[in-house]
């Protein structure tokens, strides 16, 4: 992302997008990109290192996988987990859903055309 800055009474060469842009639009233009990538940053800084005790074959062969994939171990794990998160979340989701069906229960049609007593005639 290139950001410009400028003193304020001179133009940004690099916000100047021709005759029709105000004063105005280009400082509220530079506000806006200079926003997004302090909001970038932030994101970088969200993440947070862990420590797995992992088989030195099984890491071996990652990063093999990884290697492939053009990617890293880290990212490669990143996804998996948030994978297995969402996966967790759609379940229990779907879980509460059955539960509550099964507690309203299903009308199935019809009705009860005898009594007991004439059910167990003999």
């Amino acid at each position: 992302m290139v950001l410009c800055y400028w003193m304020p009474d001179q133009a940004c060469p690099q916000l100047d997008w021709g005759s029709g842009m105000t004063r105005r639009s280009q400082m509220l233009a530079f506000a806006l990109r200079h926003s997004l990538q302090r909001e970038e940053e932030e994101l970088k800084f969200m993440k947070q290192n862990i420590t797995l005790s992992i088989d030195r074959e099984l890491i071996k062969r990652a990063r093999v996988l990884a290697a492939h994939r053009r990617t890293s171990i880290s990212l490669i794990l990143s996804e998996e987990l948030e994978k297995l998160v969402e996966d967790s979340k759609k379940y229990e989701l779907a879980k509460k859903k059955a539960l509550n069906y099964v507690e309203q229960g299903f009308h199935l049609g019809g009705g009860i055309t005898a009594s007991r007593g004439e059910l167990h005639e003999r």
